[in-house]
């Protein structure tokens, strides 16, 4: 579950960059991201949610450091528009086998799992 968009705001709530945009794939944001993600910009703007380069996507995800494991899973379930997928905090590493398999099922790929 995501917004079509994203505003990004300062610690004292300020507009990021002093952007009055509410789109997030300003060629300033995306130049940061790129630079703060080794991700190119090229990737960053092409990515959609959706089951379109699932491998590419979870590549991607595979260099995230979250707090709680199962917060690996759960920040993807905007990126594949997965909306099902119940979320049990505890659940660890079950988590991403549990999207994983959701999104499997939804595609029909089994190459997706050698990313």
């Amino acid at each position: 579950i995501r917004p079509p968009c994203f505003r990004f705001y300062t610690e004292d709530w300020t507009p990021y960059l002093n952007l009055g945009l509410w789109n997030h794939k300003s060629l300033e944001i995306i130049s940061e991201m790129e630079q703060a993600t080794g991700v190119s910009a090229q990737q960053l703007m092409a990515l959609r949610p959706g089951l379109s380069s699932i491998r590419e996507k979870l590549r991607l995800a595979s260099t995230r450091q979250t707090t709680e494991v199962e917060d690996a899973a759960y920040s993807l379930l905007g990126n594949f528009s997965v909306t099902s997928l119940p979320k049990i905090y505890g659940a660890g590493e079950d988590a991403l086998g549990h999207l994983l398999a959701l999104i499997l099922t939804r595609s029909g790929d089994a190459s997706i799992l050698a990313w």
